[in-house]
């Protein structure tokens, strides 16, 4: 008989865990903070938290919090959300903590869920949406790992100009699997110290 592993939710430096009404008042206090809130889901509105809530549930798959192992601070935050099986087409969304944005390792959860949304749904693609100045993040994975499948021309509003929405798609076959488990340093099975 084959034997069926968890999906794995702790790497290295990070794990995934689900979001508690804990962290509720964390996740709008970053989604409308200065430095990130203009690039995030609510991009500049300032809802109540009872609405705020309410919203951050709607058309979700799974979500979870990004946080250090060890410390057990919370680095970020990462969505699956627009789930159409019919098509095996996923939407994904995150953001990461302005003080490790560009740190590199965080990343790892990111992979984390993309490998764990993967293995748990048989999706073909996973989309990630958003304004050139967000995307321009993601330039040196576009045509290795991400296909740039669209543009929405001068879209979305923001700073007195409008801006081009990109549309990256990760298909399933060429999500880097193998970066993962070299970022992880762990074999396939094995639970991480």
């Amino acid at each position: 008989m084959e034997q069926v592993h968890a999906p794995q939710l702790t790497g290295r430096r990070v794990r995934l865990r689900v979001v508690l009404p804990k962290d509720y008042e964390w996740l709008y206090l970053a989604s409308t903070a200065e430095e990130t809130g203009f690039r995030w889901r609510l991009r500049g509105e300032t809802p109540s938290i009872e609405a705020f809530v309410e919203s951050l549930w709607h058309g979700v798959l799974t979500q979870f919090i990004i946080e250090q192992v060890g410390s057990g601070e919370r680095l970020g935050f990462v969505v699956a959300f627009g789930a159409n099986h019919r098509n095996g087409t996923v939407n994904l969304g995150f953001f990461l903590v302005p003080s490790y944005v560009g740190t590199g390792w965080p990343i790892e959860g990111l992979m984390l869920f993309i490998r764990y949304v993967l293995s748990c749904w048989d999706f073909r693609k996973v989309y990630f949406e958003g304004p050139e100045f967000n995307t321009v993040t993601f330039a040196s994975a576009i045509g290795k790992s991400l296909d740039l499948e669209g543009v929405l021309k001068q879209h979305d509003y923001y700073d007195g100009r409008y801006w081009d929405v990109h549309i990256l798609a990760l298909y399933r076959d060429r999500f880097p699997d193998e970066l993962l488990r070299q970022s992880l340093s762990i074999d396939e099975g094995q639970t991480p110290e």
